[in-house]
């Protein structure tokens, strides 16, 4: 319910940045969180979210978008990940 009525609203927000965390096994068993994220994805606003690492169809979908640029977090990079999405952000 809490994923419905937080998550959903949030990201029809007019905003520059929506950040969503996360695209998950339990987030992905909701239809209407789906259809909302592919709204999402359809608007022009930039999107950083956070994706579970196991294959499913609607996130390899999303991933395979020409627009979607997917970089994976390691213990290496995990300190200057915020500043790589921040700059890659402004342009």
């Amino acid at each position: 319910d809490d994923l419905e009525r937080l998550a959903i609203p949030a990201m029809h927000a007019d905003a520059d940045v929506v950040v969503v965390d996360e695209l998950g096994k339990i987030e992905l068993a909701s239809p209407a969180f789906r259809d909302a994220v592919s709204a999402l994805f359809e608007r022009s606003v930039a999107v950083v979210a956070t994706v579970h690492a196991h294959h499913h169809p609607f996130t390899d979908e999303l991933k395979r978008r020409p627009c979607v640029e997917v970089l994976r977090l390691t213990r290496s990079n995990r300190n200057e990940l915020p500043s790589t999405i921040a700059s890659r952000l402004r342009g």
